[in-house]
């Protein structure tokens, strides 16, 4: 088990990531990130708020992105990308362990 713990910006990047091939259900959300209902439940909530997701179906809870969450997840893709460029410039040890947590997600 890995030292390092998912983040409020990691989970939203990967909850995003989950819907951008399409509307999903809580469970599958749920699934597909490695989350508990109720932390799906918080985080779609807060996603809902502010915009970065909405409910198509309220009887079987199914969400889908906006045009916002969208550009949120484009810009936390590009946030990453620029990170791993000056990871890269670090110990090797440390940046294989940076990168193995990154591939057991969904980004």
């Amino acid at each position: 088990m890995s030292v390092w713990k998912r983040g409020f910006l990691e989970i939203n990047g990967e909850i995003l990531e989950s819907l951008k091939s399409g509307p999903l259900q809580k469970t599958q959300i749920s699934s597909l990130c490695n989350l508990d209902s109720r932390a799906v439940k918080k985080y779609i909530s807060v996603m809902q708020t502010i915009g970065l997701v909405e409910l198509l179906n309220h009887n079987s809870e199914t969400f889908t992105l906006t045009e916002k969450g969208t550009q949120y997840l484009n810009h936390y893709i590009e946030l990453v990308s620029l990170i791993e460029k000056d990871m890269k410039k670090f110990d090797s040890e440390l940046f294989t362990k940076l990168m193995n947590i990154r591939s057991n997600s969904i980004l």
